[in-house]
């Protein structure tokens, strides 16, 4: 299906000051973060495919509204034996475990889950699946511009979260965070560049990033004077170079 790149995701938690300073920072209108110096890192779909190593191809698909009563919704809460709007993760996992063959159901659960972590998890915890037209038809799945869909997530949520910053954030907050952290580095980088660029990347490497801007007195983008860039050409090597020795995954 085209994500075999996020086996290589090891994110257990996101500091929350660090987070909670990016999404500040960030202008959901121009897709950019703003840095201290004046710089802005603009935020394209090129970046989610380098950085979550999603399908970038022709298929455009627009985010939906949560709908309880969507046909998926109403067999995943049955089997989960609850409320469309009572699905958490560890039911949905315990169905993927539970089929061994790994057939179309696996890979609907597989996309369910994939939404709700690295795309739009829920303010509440729950599963609220948008993507019932995608895994109603999988044939398509791999044919999807996941990537432009990540971004037009990463805007609507973003905007959602301004208006009280209140709710928990409800977008790709790890794709932004670890974007963050490749395009501006601080004394060195400790985490080598690879494709897809969150492979390598822990939850401990995020905490000490926090806890060293919060121990230098000034956070995040003002202790910064220059943003560090891959070039298109070295963005595309990056990926080349990384892919020849990934080993694909059928399923995924």
């Amino acid at each position: 299906m085209g994500f075999e790149s996020v086996l290589h995701y090891r994110i257990e938690y996101i500091p929350s000051i660090l987070a909670f300073s990016l999404l500040k920072s960030f202008d959901e209108e121009k897709c950019k973060i703003k840095l201290y110096n004046g710089k802005k890192i603009h935020i394209t779909e090129e970046d989610v495919e380098l950085v979550y190593g999603f399908p970038r191809c022709d298929i455009t698909y627009c985010r939906e509204k949560w709908k309880s009563n969507a046909p998926f919704m109403r067999e995943l809460a049955e089997q989960c034996d609850t409320k469309p709007g009572n699905v958490n993760h560890k039911a949905v996992e315990q169905l993927m475990l539970a089929d061994h063959e790994g057939g179309p159901q696996f890979k609907r659960l597989f996309l369910v889950l994939l939404e709700s972590t690295l795309i739009e998890p829920s303010t509440c915890g729950m599963i609220k699946s948008k993507i019932g037209e995608i895994v109603d038809g999988l044939d398509n799945v791999r044919n999807i511009n996941r990537c432009s869909y990540t971004i037009s997530v990463l805007k609507f949520a973003l905007g959602n979260w301004l208006k009280t910053e209140k709710n928990a954030f409800a977008g790709p907050l790890p794709f932004l965070m670890l974007c963050y952290l490749d395009r501006v580095t601080q004394d060195k980088r400790h985490v080598p560049r690879t494709f897809p660029l969150m492979k390598g990347w822990k939850s401990e490497h995020l905490q000490a990033r926090e806890d060293k801007e919060t121990s230098e007195g000034v956070f995040l983008f003002r202790t910064y004077k220059e943003e560090i860039c891959l070039t298109y050409s070295q963005k595309i090597s990056y990926r080349r170079s990384s892919s020849k020795g990934m080993k694909k995954k059928a399923l995924m």
